[in-house]
């Protein structure tokens, strides 16, 4: 039982019993010939019955530390997926951070992002960004040189520098909201963090949150995160892997209405315009995929839990499908690609972290 759950379940019993022990107390019939008839007397007995009650809980709080396993400091995990109940600040920021994303339905989101070798002072890259959100399948990502708009079951994607517009499928894989959802969804469950101070950005206090992983000495990632204290959104995030240092500035906008037209594939009209979608035979079944095919689909025994085939495609041209799967959010994918010439080739693409991609491999490839 998580301890916030616990508390709750105090308050309640407090909330129902309480003012029925208070009412007991001082209705209950005075003794006229002893000294308990003093008002202060029964005031002494309300006192000793809310004593009484704040000891069983602390009692009960204790044995819930002890059998529950409940970590008052740091965060760790357990079997590299679930991690400890943890009630340290850094927990309380990430929790909060984790849960306001989650309630967002609209966004407009900006980013920069500056990429650099710390030892030989290279910029690597420099990009810009935004995306204006109103769900996974409704979307609009755009850069200097690329826009993307993902509206219902398709996506249009402009490549200015070839000038030129291709129609595919949807893809909510391509958003960056879902991608930093995710990624917040991953320090929670999976990574250890701590907060290592609190600064101010452009006037806004935050507080900074520091989450390390990686196998090695020779491959570790260390990621730091500034969180306004007040919205729990990042306004900024440094990650420094091995000798490269990227840093990421976010601006956001908590639209509650989205220009409808803003999602439109409104390109310009003298662009050349390829559908790629006449390249796909699109299914939302395995049994509809299994007759258009010559080969066996091999299907995942243990698909983690959570997910749902979202489509299956067929490449016209290709002895080929592939499998694509979704959590309920959009946050987490698996993209099983499959080929067959003379035996069936099995591709994966997902952003699982490493333990549960390997168990999906380890069983698809038994």
């Amino acid at each position: 039982m998580k301890l916030h759950h616990f508390y709750k379940e105090c308050r309640k019993y407090a909330n129902e019993h309480t003012p029925d022990v208070l009412e007991k107390v001082l209705k209950a019939p005075l003794n006229e010939n002893t000294e308990n008839t003093s008002v202060e007397h029964q005031k002494r007995l309300v006192w000793n019955y809310l004593l009484t009650s704040f000891i069983a809980a602390a009692i009960l709080m204790s044995l819930s530390i002890i059998f529950v396993n409940i970590h008052f400091w740091g965060s760790n995990k357990e079997n590299g997926i679930v991690p400890k109940v943890t009630l340290s600040p850094s927990y309380n920021i990430v929790y909060a951070m984790q849960k306001t994303y989650d309630n967002i339905k609209t966004i407009v989101i900006e980013g920069k992002e500056i990429s650099k070798n710390m030892k030989t002072n290279v910029v690597l890259s420099n990009n810009s960004w935004k995306e204006i959100y109103a769900g996974p399948l409704n979307y609009r990502y755009e850069t200097p040189d690329f826009i993307r708009v993902v509206n219902g079951d398709k996506s249009w994607n402009y490549y200015k520098d070839l000038n030129r517009i291709e129609i595919i499928p949807s893809d909510p894989s391509g958003s960056p909201f879902l991608a930093l959802k995710s990624k917040i969804d991953d320090i929670a469950k999976n990574d250890s963090y701590k907060l290592v101070g609190s600064e101010k950005i452009d006037g806004i206090d935050t507080n900074v949150i520091e989450v390390t992983s990686g196998n090695s000495k020779n491959d570790s990632w260390v990621e730091t995160y500034w969180i306004d204290k007040k919205t729990n959104f990042i306004l900024k995030q440094e990650t420094l892997h091995n000798d490269i240092k990227t840093v990421i500035t976010y601006k956001t906008d908590f639209a509650l209405d989205i220009d409808k037209e803003s999602l439109k594939p409104n390109f310009p009209s003298n662009v050349p315009v390829i559908d790629r979608l006449t390249e796909f035979d699109i299914f939302h079944s395995i049994n509809d995929a299994q007759k258009a095919v010559n080969f066996d689909i091999i299907v995942p025994d243990k698909i983690p839990k959570g997910f749902k085939l979202f489509e299956v495609r067929k490449y016209k041209n290709e002895n080929a499908i592939e499998l694509d799967y979704y959590n309920e959010d959009f946050t987490k994918f698996i993209f099983i690609q499959e080929y067959h010439k003379d035996k069936t080739t099995v591709n994966i693409m997902s952003n699982l972290n490493d333990d549960v991609l390997k168990q999906l491999k380890d069983d698809l490839n038994k």
